[in-house]
């Protein structure tokens, strides 16, 4: 399955989804079972993943450094787990700024958080939708 982003603005420059983990991911998946993993990890982060960025945007308006950093090393975990790379490296963004004792320059972050997880969120219907 091929990735690549369906605009071109400079957002979408790289594909949501890294290809190569997402065949590691695939190899996991035992043929035969009934369970569907690859469909339980999507429905997992797209079900946690905005929980995610509502605790980052609360630490923000708080002020919490800490809290920011621990809710975007979250974020960016669980985004590198699934090889949506681009969001995992705003994940990054925002937990360097919590781990340096800041949350300034987290709130111009979020919008671009929001977009690159509407890109994975739709690349990760399709990828569940077998398309």
């Amino acid at each position: 399955m091929n990735f690549q982003p369906q605009n071109h603005d400079a957002l979408s420059a790289t594909a949501p989804l890294d290809e190569a983990v997402w065949e590691s991911l695939r190899e996991l998946q035992e043929a035969g079972e009934p369970d569907d993993l690859l469909g339980e990890l999507i429905d997992l982060f797209l079900t946690d993943t905005p929980n995610v960025c509502q605790a980052v945007r609360e630490a923000i308006a708080a002020g919490d450094a800490d809290g920011l950093r621990r809710a975007a090393h979250s974020g960016k975990g669980s985004s590198a787990n699934l090889g949506a790379l681009p969001l995992s490296d705003l994940f990054r963004e925002l937990e360097d700024l919590g781990r340096s004792g800041t949350t300034v320059g987290g709130s111009e972050l979020m919008p671009r958080v929001d977009a690159e997880l509407g890109r994975v969120a739709c690349a990760l219907e399709l990828e569940k939708a077998g398309v």
